[in-house]
């Protein structure tokens, strides 16, 4: 059986969308492909940031309500040094929402962007 269709990209809501896509884009080292405003100055209500080949298209989509729950799908994004990946997006304006701690193989780290949309930081142990 065919499938249904594909992903296009992965979308991420919130209330200041060029934020959120600054904050992601220096997270991939890439840049912001489009922006879409529906002709309001100073309102981007959709951000998408070039895929590379670490990290596929991320939409950021402006919503007028703020994150209430935990996410229900989030990012791993392995990296090579934990405590340096932590400092870095605490540098760029995230926030750490779990400390460090260790479960199924690898060290992990929940962590918020700037609006407090969750992503682990993870590196297998050793």
């Amino acid at each position: 059986m065919p499938a249904i269709g594909r992903v296009d990209g992965l979308v991420i809501d919130g209330a200041d969308t060029m934020a959120l896509a600054r904050f992601w884009a220096a997270m991939f080292d890439t840049e912001i492909a489009s922006i879409a405003n529906e002709g309001k100055a100073n309102e981007a209500h959709y951000v998408d940031l070039a895929a590379t080949g670490d990290a596929p298209l991320l939409r950021f989509q402006r919503v007028p309500e703020a994150k209430t729950l935990k996410n229900r799908l989030h990012l791993d994004i392995e990296v090579d040094e934990l405590e340096a990946a932590i400092a870095r997006v605490q540098a760029l304006g995230g926030s750490i929402l779990q400390r460090v701690r260790t479960e199924y193989g690898y060290d992990f780290a929940v962590m918020g962007d700037p609006e407090g949309n969750e992503f682990c930081l993870i590196r297998p142990v050793d």
